[in-house]
């Protein structure tokens, strides 16, 4: 089983379209609050629309500590996609809270 994090954005959603393509089992990490648009325009941007309803969701968040292990659990790979693209100042707490902080939670 792989587990996948990042699959609502446009990287993570390429991997979720491969792997549903090769009949991979896996698992896509999305927050509760995640809007699947940019998923479901890959899907149909590749006339796969019905594979899009194949997609294994579980809801939790890189920061999330406990809803990582409680979804890694029993994954034999990890694709790390999640993050956040920002050249704002304003947003370089919010930036190494996702994209440091969080990569670090999903390695550890």
């Amino acid at each position: 089983m792989i587990f996948v994090t990042g699959g609502t954005g446009l990287v993570g959603s390429h991997i979720l379209l491969n792997l549903t393509r090769k009949g991979e089992p896996y698992k896509a990490l999305k927050r509760s609050t995640s809007s699947l648009r940019i998923c479901e325009d890959v899907f149909k941007h590749y006339n796969e629309s019905k594979s899009f309803s194949q997609i294994n969701w579980v809801d939790g968040d890189i920061n999330d500590i406990p809803s990582l292990e409680e979804h890694i659990e029993g994954c034999n790979y990890v694709l790390h996609s999640a993050g956040l693209v920002s050249f704002h100042p304003s947003d370089l707490s919010l930036l190494k809270k996702i994209n440091i902080e969080g990569t670090a939670n999903v390695m550890n």
